[in-house]
């Protein structure tokens, strides 16, 4: 699990002592905790962890009803009432609930899904804290630290930004959303110039000044920020 983006999404730690915990290798000083911990040797080996299972390293955290490590395969997978927590590179913190989880450790790619008709919900608080901006989708997946991605339905709403898309994808570098698919919309609700626009394709920046939409782009803004038209290196 090296720079684990949401190796939070299943493993898992902290429960009470008198349960049982087990150091999952190659993961610096993470450990998971459940009721019951189930080694399983030989040529394929597992670890699985059954009820109230939790896990804690390098800044993830995840929770689940069950879990299971498969060493020879350096995946996990995990279910009931999955909850992760990741802090982006960027400094971006996401949390995510769903149903079902799958990790992968060579590609650090893993994927949240909710229950069957059920929507994964989602939430993100950016690196100067405050409220969170929330939001839900069909599916959420991730690779690395640096990018995650909404999938199927996907919207959003909270104190700064609202939007509608079937697909909305979140990277770290620079910190930015970008909306495809549906025609989606975008809302700024706070800042400068805060307005609203529909594209083919929108690209919101947490720098108020910056936004990107292309194809067929109707909407408005309210221009407050009168200093970005004075210093044109804005």
């Amino acid at each position: 699990m090296r720079r684990v983006v949401c190796a939070a999404l299943l493993a898992l730690a902290c429960a009470p002592a008198a349960r049982a915990d087990s150091p999952i290798p190659d993961v610096a000083g993470s450990v998971v905790r459940s009721r019951r911990w189930i080694v399983r040797r030989g040529k394929k080996p597992e670890e699985e962890f059954v009820g109230d299972v939790r896990y804690h390293a390098e800044g993830a955290d995840a929770r689940a009803d069950w879990a299971l490590y498969r060493h020879w395969a350096a995946d996990w997978r995990a279910r009931g009432h999955v909850w992760l927590r990741r802090v982006l590179s960027g400094g971006d913190a996401v949390e995510a609930r769903g149903e079902t989880a799958r990790y992968d450790q060579a590609t650090e790619a893993g994927r949240l899904d909710p229950a069957p008709g059920g929507l994964v919900s989602f939430s993100r608080t950016p690196p100067q804290g405050g409220p969170p901006d929330l939001g839900e989708g069909r599916r959420f997946s991730w690779v690395g630290r640096e990018s995650a991605e909404l999938d199927g339905a996907a919207r959003a709403w909270g104190p700064r930004v609202e939007f509608w898309a079937d697909r909305a994808r979140f990277d770290s570098a620079p910190s930015r959303v970008t909306l495809t698919g549906g025609r989606p919309v975008l809302r700024r609700l706070e800042g400068a110039n805060p307005g609203a626009v529909k594209a083919d394709v929108i690209v919101g920046y947490d720098d108020p000044r910056r936004l990107v939409a292309t194809g067929r782009a109707v909407g408005w803004v309210v221009f407050t920020d009168t200093a970005a038209f004075k210093d044109g290196t804005r």
